[in-house]
């Protein structure tokens, strides 16, 4: 089984490939504090609720299925009031994000023991607080459902 952190880093390395995003950061990298030299910026962050980790599903062989929720911030602005300035931006920067992910998938691991992997994301356009700092943002929420 992949661990919770290559998967992490893999989702990382995938926000490296977006087009106009400056920085990508694992979840060994976080900065405590995000400056607007930084910006735009992707963070994998893991959410507080997951699902109980193990299920098996007859239609797969009793294959046990792991289900895991990662999500993906993207923090573009610092001034979320100026929406006339920032929405061009972030048109933009979510089309180039929906192209790097329609180009690659980002999860590396697909070989054995993972017999199948499938991922769904949706997204969520949210002022984003990241410190005591709000930031114009936009959150990925990934869910992995792997097959063993």
């Amino acid at each position: 089984m992949p661990s919770i952190a290559t998967l992490c880093s893999s989702l990382a390395a995938f926000g490296a490939t977006v087009a106009g995003v400056k920085n990508s950061y694992d979840l060994n990298a976080i900065p405590d504090k995000v400056t607007p030299a930084q910006l735009p910026a992707l963070c994998v962050v893991l959410p507080s609720q997951q699902v109980s980790p193990y299920q098996t599903l007859a239609e797969m062989g009793s294959a046990p299925k792991l289900t895991l929720r990662l999500e993906h911030w993207l923090l573009a602005d610092l001034n979320v009031k100026e929406a006339k300035r920032t929405e061009p931006g972030r048109a933009a920067l979510l089309d180039a994000y929906l192209a790097a992910a329609a180009a690659q998938q980002f999860l590396t691991v697909q070989s054995n023991p993972i017999k199948q992997a499938a991922m769904q994301f949706d997204l969520h356009i949210t002022p984003v607080a990241w410190g005591d700092v709000v930031f114009d943002g936009v959150i990925f929420r990934y869910s992995l459902e792997l097959y063993y």
